[in-house]
């Protein structure tokens, strides 16, 4: 029997020691290697790199598998995505990843559990971003849900290495239909005075209202069906959870919450979370004030059928674009004021009262040729002859505007908060020029009226055209 050679060890241990002196030796010192910079830290480091980009590419390899099966496999398309992955092997129960299953290898990290050493996917919760919104559909609807990979070294600290978002097509179930009552087709929340006047809040977050309750179908919202305005009820918070909204088909009207006043209403107002709502081919009225203040909303499809938007529907929220339906036949004032975000207005063709001829990306009213709402992007066309109240107000990624020889007009507050706009000329065909209509213009920015500093604006200008107006007036003999 062969005796063992324990000199191996000894051999080996002298042989760093050795190459550890003769880089001394040289100049470099032990800071050097072992430091938080030094040779040694940093190929650790680089190691620590690489291991990180052998599990996120690998996941995302498996991302792209999965979503190729979903096309094919009918299995798979109805599995969620972390159930494939635990099919796969690829994580365990814990949603701990199995590096080597998921790489077909170990590696140096990523042995351990828990919080401890060891790589996770991680759904990403509402306090970072969203996790689910709905995007199309009634009840069958499609989910964005948005993952992260994290690393817990030996201590438990967190790394995050990626986020990923998946689509998934998932069936929403009606909202529960006992929480609701319904009256000559018009439902409310049953518990109505718990959740408005005591301490019950609503905790569902996907909202799909129920068709019908008790054998009544539902034609009707009301004007306070999730109301959170806070000045009325002040602090009223108790609806935040919710993040989508779909309206049953047979819904006809979304009843008008501007009724005037500080306690004005509105079906949805000032839901702090909403992001997403699913309008049915059946409606036809969207009141005053119903998605007002909802700043998390950022796109709506409005349907075919509508008829009515009321005023202020859409004020105060984050919308980017709007189609007007040609069956729509009225629009109220300020349905879409303080839209800052508004970046694109199209009017479907054969529209009988409101056109964006031109693709001009502003509401018309056709008749009058009076430019009702205008946003970041508008050019104003060549034959409009007014510009409404509060027209481009709030536009404030508004650059550039240039108010062609026909307008005669210019209303209240028109370009009010376009703080973007470095200078305007308004033309002398401008006869009529109401009050406020450059408001929260800064110092910086530049008026040229049609008029000599000697002389008296126009008959038609308001005395206060130029109210709570800091911009430089540049009149004709300044030029």
């Amino acid at each position: 029997m062969k005796k063992k050679n324990s000199n191996k060890g000894i051999t080996l241990i002298a042989l760093v020691i050795t190459i550890i002196v003769l880089l001394i030796l040289a100049g470099v010192s032990i800071a050097m290697l072992t430091g938080q910079n030094g040779i040694l830290t940093q190929a650790s480091n680089a190691r620590l790199e690489t291991e990180y980009s052998n599990i996120t590419d690998s996941m995302s390899l498996a991302v792209t598998e999965y979503n190729t099966l979903k096309q094919t496999d009918e299995t798979v398309a109805e599995t969620s995505f972390i159930d494939w992955l635990k099919g796969k092997g690829y994580i365990n129960n814990s949603n701990e990843i199995q590096v080597a299953n998921l790489l077909g290898q170990t590696m140096s990290t990523g042995n351990g559990t828990g919080t401890s050493d060891v790589y996770k996917i991680e759904e990403v919760t509402e306090t970072a971003k969203i996790a689910s919104t709905i995007k199309v559909g009634a009840i069958e609807a499609e989910i964005e849900k948005e993952y992260k990979i994290v690393y817990y070294d030996k201590e438990g600290n967190p790394t995050e290495l990626k986020t990923f978002t998946l689509s998934t097509t998932e069936e929403l179930e009606e909202t529960d239909p006992k929480l609701f009552i319904v009256e000559d087709g018009v439902i409310s929340l049953k518990d109505f005075d718990a959740y408005y006047y005591g301490n019950k809040e609503w905790t569902i977050e996907n909202v799909v209202i129920p068709s019908e309750v008790d054998g009544q179908k539902v034609t009707e919202i009301p004007k306070d069906l999730f109301c959170a305005y806070q000045n009325y009820y002040e602090d009223f918070l108790k609806f935040d959870k919710i993040k989508s909204i779909v309206i049953p088909e047979g819904v006809t009207t979304i009843q008008d919450g501007h009724i005037g006043g500080a306690g004005t209403y509105g079906a949805f107002r000032n839901l702090q979370n909403l992001e997403s709502v699913t309008l049915p081919s059946t409606l036809e009225t969207i009141g005053g004030n119903t998605f007002m203040d909802c700043k998390k909303l950022k796109n709506i499809e409005l349907p075919d059928s509508l008829e009515y938007i009321g005023t202020y529907a859409f004020c105060s929220t984050n919308i980017e674009k709007i189609n007007i339906p040609k069956s729509v036949k009225e629009i109220s004032y300020d349905a879409f004021d303080r839209c800052e975000q508004l970046n694109e207005i199209k009017v479907e063709e054969g529209n009988p009262t409101y056109d964006s001829r031109n693709n001009c990306n502003a509401l018309i009213e056709t008749a009058t040729n009076k430019l009702l709402k205008g946003t970041n992007n508008t050019i104003i066309p060549d034959g409009i002859e007014v510009i409404g109240d509060s027209a481009f107000s709030s536009c404030n990624n508004l650059q550039t505007i240039t108010i062609p020889e026909s307008v005669t007009t210019i209303s209240y507050q028109a370009f009010n908060g376009c703080t973007g706009i470095k200078e305007i000329f308004i033309p002398s065909t401008v006869t009529l020029m109401e009050y406020n209509v450059f408001g929260g213009w800064t110092s910086e920015q530049k008026i040229h009226v049609p008029f000599a500093s000697t002389d008296s604006p126009p008959e038609g200008w308001n005395n206060i055209w130029d109210s709570e107006c800091n911009a430089r007036i540049i009149h004709t003999d300044e030029e």
